[in-house]
This record gives structure tokens, C-alpha cells and sequence, in this order.
């Protein structure tokens, strides 16, 4: 998913839907994050739970992550209740 969001962006998408529920969310976003550059997937992948003991620059990527997102609507589309 992050490859299409990428591809998106760069051809000037300014909303993007994204479609998520069950086993989509169950990493808390982390593996999202890894494959956009937010930190390292050796981190990051290991999965939602995980989060909880990341080191604190685990997430050094993520200020290029929202710089390269900036103006982009992202739009959480669920089935199910998902706390955010």
C-alpha cells in the first residue's frame, strides 16, 4: 500500500482513500511507517506491540514522511471501530 500511496503522491494525488479493517491494522500502522522511511523495518515490522519498546529514534524518517504527505487528505476508510 505504501508503494501506491508513493506512486500517488508523486502524480500529483491530493486524496487517497485508504481502505482498512482487521488484520490491515493489527501492527498499529508500524509496517506502513517502515515501508514509507519513517524508521527501520527491523523495528518497526516486528508489529503493533512492539511499539512499546522501540528505541526513541526509531522514527528519525518520519518528519520526511510528513514532509513528502504535506498536502495530501489521507482518508481512513474502516468497517470496523478503529481507536486512532
Amino acid at each position: 500500500m505504501s508503494e501506491l500511496l508513493e506512486t500517488a503522491v508523486a502524480q500529483g494525488v491530493h486524496k487517497v482513500v485508504i481502505g482498512v479493517g482487521g488484520s490491515s491494522t493489527n501492527d498499529a500502522g508500524a509496517g506502513f511507517l517502515a515501508a514509507l522511511g519513517a524508521g527501520p523495518a527491523s523495528v518497526l515490522a516486528r508489529g503493533g506491540l512492539a511499539l512499546a519498546a522501540a528505541p526513541h529514534d526509531a522514527l528519525l524518517g518520519l518528519p520526511g514522511v510528513v514532509d513528502r504527505l504535506a498536502g495530501v487528505d489521507l482518508v481512513l476508510a474502516t468497517d470496523e471501530d478503529t481507536p486512532l
